[in-house]
């Protein structure tokens, strides 16, 4: 069953999915004007351009096993996609999706190349580590990875003062693919269960440009990337953090999962 939701705040179009788990998908979601700043900002920073510094991070392979090219966000780079990494625009996201409005915030850029492999169904209810006094950007706090890890908090340099926060929810906006068609694959996986087997359902998600898939971070948000043997796909993916207490509490004592140090 689904149902239309109204966000004035967002811009767009949006509706409520309830299976296989609370999800919010919206269409229209940036004026063109701001989306096509966005794609030529995402397009620089995966060809590596020569506004680059040298030495700046570039697109690549988180794991082994995950064909996918990311590139996390910090302060600086996010200032390129200023219409969603806005506290306003993300405040009203987290009131949409249930969760406590929060400056903690972390995204990445992510590039599948076509041909890429599925990814693994996952949650992403784990913890992230900030820096405790690390600076506050346009009223959004970013993980510093030069200073701190942000899966294990160990310190890489200086006095760092490590913070855990947990995720609370992940959205992806889906960049300019065009031409997409159901063949092409690279939707988003939604599941009912965390394996993919007999009576597990499941959901794709199409990345059409400029809509948004969201949902609440929870021990049953199970989700993966689906391979796409016809088109490359470009998306933004970000997640909002509230304090591990008050995630556990929210799940009736499901804590978040640790990567140990």
């Amino acid at each position: 069953m689904t149902r239309k939701r109204e966000s004035l705040r967002l811009g767009g179009e949006w509706w409520v999915h309830e299976r296989p788990f609370r999800h919010f998908r919206a269409r229209g979601v940036f004026p063109q004007r701001e989306f096509a700043a966005m794609n030529r900002a995402y397009d620089e920073l995966l060809s590596g351009s020569e506004e680059q510094e040298p030495g700046a991070p570039r697109f690549g392979r988180s794991n082994a096993s995950y064909d996918p090219l990311t590139l996390p966000l910090d302060s600086d780079r996010a200032g390129s996609f200023a219409a969603l990494f806005n506290a306003p625009w993300l405040h009203a996201l987290a009131h949409l999706i249930g969760v406590p409005e929060s400056p903690w915030v972390d995204a990445g850029l992510h590039f599948c190349p076509q041909g890429s492999r599925s990814g693994w169904i996952h949650t992403d209810y784990c913890i992230g580590w900030f820096d405790r006094d690390g600076g506050e950007t346009r009223g959004l706090r970013w993980p510093d990875r030069t200073r701190c890890s942000y899966f294990t908090g160990v310190a890489k340099s200086g006095r760092v003062a490590a913070v855990a926060y947990a995720r609370v929810a992940s959205a992806i906006l889906y960049l300019e693919n065009p031409g997409w068609t159901e063949s092409d694959g690279g939707e988003t996986g939604l599941y009912s269960a965390s394996e993919d087997s007999l009576g597990t359902e499941q959901v794709r998600v199409p990345p059409v440009g400029n809509t948004l898939l969201a949902f609440e971070c929870g021990p049953h948000s199970y989700h993966r990337f689906l391979a796409n043997p016809g088109r490359a796909r470009r998306s933004i993916v970000l997640w909002l953090h509230s304090t591990p207490e008050s995630a556990t509490k929210r799940w009736n004592g499901r804590a978040p999962r640790r990567i140990p140090r």
